[in-house]
Protein backbone atom coordinates (compact mmCIF):
# COMPACT_ATOMS: atom_id res chain seq x y z
CA UNK A 1 0.00 0.00 0.00
CA UNK A 2 1.46 3.42 -0.90
CA UNK A 3 2.40 5.56 2.09
CA UNK A 4 -0.19 8.18 1.10
CA UNK A 5 -3.00 5.61 1.40
CA UNK A 6 -2.04 3.89 4.65
CA UNK A 7 -4.58 4.04 7.46
CA UNK A 8 -8.11 5.34 7.22
CA UNK A 9 -9.29 8.50 5.45
CA UNK A 10 -9.13 11.38 5.72
CA UNK A 11 -5.47 11.33 4.70
CA UNK A 12 -3.04 14.18 5.11
CA UNK A 13 -0.95 14.43 1.97
CA UNK A 14 2.11 16.62 2.26
CA UNK A 15 4.22 17.37 -0.78
CA UNK A 16 6.93 19.83 0.27
CA UNK A 17 5.09 22.82 1.70
CA UNK A 18 1.74 21.84 0.13
CA UNK A 19 -0.67 20.02 2.45
CA UNK A 20 -4.01 18.50 1.37
CA UNK A 21 -6.76 16.88 3.42
CA UNK A 22 -7.80 13.96 1.19
CA UNK A 23 -11.23 12.53 1.89
CA UNK A 24 -11.29 9.72 -0.65
CA UNK A 25 -9.23 8.18 -3.45
CA UNK A 26 -10.47 5.69 -6.00
CA UNK A 27 -10.83 4.71 -9.63
CA UNK A 28 -13.74 5.83 -11.79
CA UNK A 29 -14.71 4.89 -15.32
CA UNK A 30 -15.57 7.70 -17.74
CA UNK A 31 -16.08 7.25 -21.47
CA UNK A 32 -14.49 3.82 -21.53
CA UNK A 33 -11.36 4.99 -19.68
CA UNK A 34 -10.29 4.62 -16.05
CA UNK A 35 -9.34 7.76 -14.11
CA UNK A 36 -7.97 8.27 -10.63
CA UNK A 37 -10.38 10.40 -8.60
CA UNK A 38 -9.25 12.33 -5.52
CA UNK A 39 -11.70 14.14 -3.22
CA UNK A 40 -10.17 16.73 -0.91
CA UNK A 41 -11.42 19.33 1.53
CA UNK A 42 -10.68 23.05 1.24
CA UNK A 43 -11.79 26.23 2.96
CA UNK A 44 -14.88 27.99 1.64
CA UNK A 45 -14.24 29.90 -1.58
CA UNK A 46 -15.76 33.08 -2.97
CA UNK A 47 -15.06 32.33 -6.64
CA UNK A 48 -14.79 29.02 -8.49
CA UNK A 49 -11.35 30.01 -9.80
CA UNK A 50 -10.06 29.64 -6.23
CA UNK A 51 -11.30 26.03 -6.00
CA UNK A 52 -9.97 25.38 -9.52
CA UNK A 53 -6.52 26.61 -8.49
CA UNK A 54 -6.48 24.39 -5.39
CA UNK A 55 -7.48 21.40 -7.52
CA UNK A 56 -4.79 22.23 -10.10
CA UNK A 57 -2.21 22.58 -7.32
CA UNK A 58 -3.07 19.08 -6.09
CA UNK A 59 -2.94 17.67 -9.63
CA UNK A 60 0.48 19.24 -10.25
CA UNK A 61 2.16 18.01 -7.08
CA UNK A 62 0.53 14.57 -7.30
CA UNK A 63 1.65 14.09 -10.92
CA UNK A 64 5.18 15.22 -10.07
CA UNK A 65 5.42 12.99 -6.98
CA UNK A 66 3.68 9.93 -8.48
CA UNK A 67 4.35 9.99 -12.25
CA UNK A 68 3.73 6.24 -12.40
CA UNK A 69 -0.02 6.82 -12.06
CA UNK A 70 -0.03 7.73 -15.76
CA UNK A 71 0.74 4.14 -16.72
CA UNK A 72 -2.43 2.92 -14.98
CA UNK A 73 -4.91 5.79 -15.38
CA UNK A 74 -6.09 8.00 -18.26
CA UNK A 75 -5.93 11.08 -16.02
CA UNK A 76 -6.98 12.65 -12.75
CA UNK A 77 -10.32 13.92 -11.53
CA UNK A 78 -9.93 16.09 -8.44
CA UNK A 79 -12.95 17.32 -6.52
CA UNK A 80 -12.75 20.04 -3.87
CA UNK A 81 -15.33 19.88 -1.08
CA UNK A 82 -16.11 22.92 1.03
CA UNK A 83 -15.15 22.52 4.69
CA UNK A 84 -18.26 23.02 6.79
CA UNK A 85 -20.47 23.45 3.73
CA UNK A 86 -22.03 21.47 0.93
CA UNK A 87 -20.42 22.90 -2.20
CA UNK A 88 -18.08 20.99 -4.45
CA UNK A 89 -15.96 21.82 -7.48
CA UNK A 90 -14.39 19.32 -9.85
CA UNK A 91 -11.39 19.55 -12.15
CA UNK A 92 -10.63 17.06 -14.89
CA UNK A 93 -7.06 16.50 -16.12
CA UNK A 94 -6.50 14.07 -18.99
CA UNK A 95 -3.03 12.61 -19.46
CA UNK A 96 -1.36 13.67 -22.68
CA UNK A 97 -1.35 11.04 -25.38
CA UNK A 98 2.17 9.97 -26.36
CA UNK A 99 3.30 11.46 -29.67
CA UNK A 100 3.86 9.06 -32.55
Amino acid sequence: MPRDLQGQPPYTWQFGESVFKVLNVGAIGVGGKIYLMVDHEIESWSENKIAEKKNRDLIAVFAKTHPEYKSAFAGLIVRAHERGGNRGFGTFDENEKPSK
